[in-house]
C-alpha cells in the first residue's frame, strides 16, 4: 500500500511512485473503519502494534524486528520507543513459564474468517486448513504441517497412489 500500482491510467504516475501520505492515511482510516478499530488509525499505531505482537506474542529478537521495520541494526530507537510491553505482559510471561497460568492460545494475527477462501478460523490457527494461507511469522512451519496433513489425507483416500 505504499506504492502506486500499474493500473493507475495516468500519464504523470509511474508504477512504483510513492503514495501521498494523505492517501495512505485515508486508506488506513477506511480499513480501520471497516474493521471496527476503536483506537486512532494511523501508520504509526499499526507499527506499534506490529512490534508489540512480534515481541510479546512471538518472542522475536530485537535484531529480527529491527530488520522487519527497517531500523538500522545499531539503532536503539525501537528499544526506547516501541518496546511498550506492560507490566502485566511481563507478569503473565513469568507465570506461564512457571506453570502458574496457561498461555493464551489465540493468535492476534489470525482473523475470524480466512481472507482467501472465506472459511471460519479458530483463534489459535496459524494457517487456514482449507486453503493453506498462513497468518503467523512462523508460517513456514505451519505451511509444512498443512502440506503434510494434505498428503496424509491423500494417502488415506488412495493408499496405492505413491505420487502424492
Amino acid at each position: 500500500m505504499t506504492h502506486k500500482h500499474d493500473q493507475s491510467n495516468r500519464d504523470d504516475v509511474r508504477p512504483g511512485d510513492k503514495l501521498n501520505p494523505s492517501t495512505v492515511y485515508r486508506q488506513l482510516k477506511r480499513i480501520g473503519d471497516a474493521a471496527g478499530v476503536d483506537k486512532p488509525v494511523n501508520a504509526h499505531n499499526f507499527r506499534h502494534y506490529f512490534v508489540t505482537v512480534c515481541k510479546r506474542d512471538y518472542g522475536m529478537d530485537n535484531d529480527t524486528v529491527k530488520h522487519l521495520i527497517g531500523h538500522d541494526p545499531d539503532s536503539k530507537v525501537m528499544e526506547r520507543t516501541y518496546a511498550h510491553l506492560t507490566d502485566e505482559d511481563h507478569i503473565e510471561a513469568a507465570e506461564v513459564a512457571q506453570g502458574l497460568r496457561d498461555p493464551e492460545e489465540d493468535s492476534p494475527l489470525t482473523p475470524p474468517v480466512c481472507d482467501h477462501c472465506g472459511e471460519p478460523l479458530e483463534g489459535d490457527w496459524k494457517s487456514c486448513p482449507y486453503c493453506g494461507l498462513v497468518y503467523s511469522p512462523d508460517a513456514k512451519e505451519a505451511e509444512e504441517r498443512v502440506e503434510a496433513d494434505v498428503k496424509a489425507d491423500y494417502r488415506d483416500t488412495d493408499p496405492e497412489d505413491t505420487d502424492t
